[in-house]
């Protein structure tokens, strides 16, 4: 079992384009049962479960992210903030939702939660784009973001490449 690692960059201001092939929007509630299908479809790991499981999981477990952060953090204050820095990515010609970044946070700095990119949509820029997106929102707010990710996940290159430091371990 791999450890995990708590990795920080500074927030910064990005012009961020979809291009013509993809649509991105903020995350509200209303989408709450795409999201569970995106999360079931694609066996994206939500809740450090090791795949998505089956729908009412799913369902349940993003249900328990929009709970939580609206009602029961001690940041519920800036759950607007949270919804607005988050991302849903959909493919323009099949309206599918193919990528999406949760964002969370405290009151001094911000939290990428969860993202997670389709597999077929993987390497054309989505998860440079979300994280630059919600560095963008956050800027204003907050000084840094940070994230938590296991040591070996390939995704780790990206955030090292995207300016992400690693501060700690996490076991």
């Amino acid at each position: 079992m791999s450890s995990k690692i708590v990795m920080i960059r500074p927030t910064e201001k990005f012009a961020v384009s979809w291009g013509d092939e993809f649509e991105a929007i903020p995350l509200n509630e209303e989408h709450k049962t795409e999201i569970a299908h995106f999360y079931h479809r694609t066996s994206a790991p939500l809740y450090h479960k090791p795949s998505g499981g089956n729908l009412e999981e799913s369902l349940y477990d993003i249900e328990r992210y929009f709970d939580y952060h609206s009602k029961k953090s001690p940041y519920k204050s800036r759950y607007q903030l949270f919804l607005d820095a988050s991302t849903l990515v959909y493919d323009k010609r099949t309206q599918l939702l193919v990528a999406l970044c949760l964002m969370a946070g405290s009151d001094t700095e911000g939290h990428i939660f969860n993202i997670f990119v389709d597999s077929s949509y993987r390497r054309r820029g989505l998860a440079t784009n979300m994280i630059k997106r919600a560095l963008t929102v956050y800027a204003d707010e907050y000084s840094h973001i940070d994230l938590e990710t296991e040591k070996d996940n390939p995704a780790r290159l990206l955030y090292e490449k995207l300016g992400f430091v690693t501060i700690g371990d996490i076991e």
